[in-house]
């Protein structure tokens, strides 16, 4: 995020003596989209995910731009599952970031 007062507040917060969640921050300057390579990388592999699972399900170009939106959503959510290594742990992203895996929405559990 940028350094605006809002984030320097928010980082604050998060660390004092109340929240004491112990959060690195890391700021990029406003509008430097070199600063910020990383996010802006998963943006375009995000989209090329959404793209290629569309082709792939041979989806009509009719319908293509109506039906993008939730197959971008459905990719964003499956990217949490990709497994990464964090200090020599192989996890998928949602569980690095939360601790466990999501729960299971309505299906039944086994």
């Amino acid at each position: 995020m940028d350094n605006a007062g809002k984030n320097l507040k928010l980082a604050k917060a998060a660390n004092g003596k109340d929240w004491k969640l112990n959060l690195e921050f890391e700021y990029t300057g406003k509008t430097t989209p070199q600063r910020n390579h990383l996010v802006e990388l998963g943006f375009a592999t995000l989209w090329a995910r959404a793209r290629d699972t569309m082709i792939e399900a041979k989806v009509p170009l009719a319908i293509f731009y109506l039906v993008c939106k939730e197959c971008i959503a459905t990719v964003t959510l499956l990217n949490g599952l990709v497994t990464t290594e964090l200090n020599g742990q192989l996890k998928t992203r949602f569980e690095q970031w939360f601790g466990k895996l999501p729960r299971s929405q309505g299906l039944p559990r086994s």
